[in-house]
């Protein structure tokens, strides 16, 4: 079982007031000995996968087409940062997002932090993504527990779901 931080639950995905001011957001992976290429590859597809299969999206930037907001994978120094851990959280949460804001209502950076990498799949560490990306962008938890954004990610919500891309459109739009 997948265990999520962040509080805030309702029926379709709770949205904070933050968002970001920029319409690409760029994503980069924090360079450690946890980083494999098959671990970019699974960060990479929770990204841009184009896989949809009764309106629900493998990839964040199929699921999010028409928001005007997209995620694009950088080398360094992106506005989200992964740190892939091999340690177990504190809270016994799998990961973890804060936001920084440059000013009141505008995240300027994020950090999404995945704990105990090397005893996750590569399934998991997808799921984990997905429901990480969707905090970055402002979604909080949900209280359906089917929904990608439940607190507890059952293993097998894994896709992007409509009433996650309505929230999404919400605050953006």
């Amino acid at each position: 079982m997948i265990i999520i931080s962040l509080v805030g639950l309702s029926l379709v995905p709770f949205v904070h007031a933050d968002t970001w001011e920029n319409s690409t957001i760029t994503v980069s992976v924090t360079d450690n000995e946890y980083v494999t290429k098959s671990i970019i590859r699974d960060i990479a597809i929770t990204i841009l996968d184009d896989r949809e299969e009764f309106e629900k999206f493998a990839g964040w930037n199929n699921a999010l087409n028409g928001t005007g907001i997209q995620f694009k994978l950088v080398a360094e120094n992106g506005d989200i940062q992964i740190n892939l851990v091999n340690h177990t959280s504190t809270k016994k949460y799998s990961a973890f997002t804060t936001f920084e804001s440059k000013s009141p209502g505008i995240i300027s950076a994020a950090e999404i932090t995945i704990y105990e990498i090397e005893e996750i799949s590569s399934h998991e560490l997808q799921m984990l993504m997905r429901h990480e990306l969707g905090h970055s962008l402002g979604l909080g938890h949900s209280r359906d527990s089917d929904d990608l954004m439940y607190p507890i990610v059952p293993y097998y919500t894994s896709y992007i779901s409509q009433a996650n891309i309505q929230s999404i459109e919400s605050l953006y739009n």
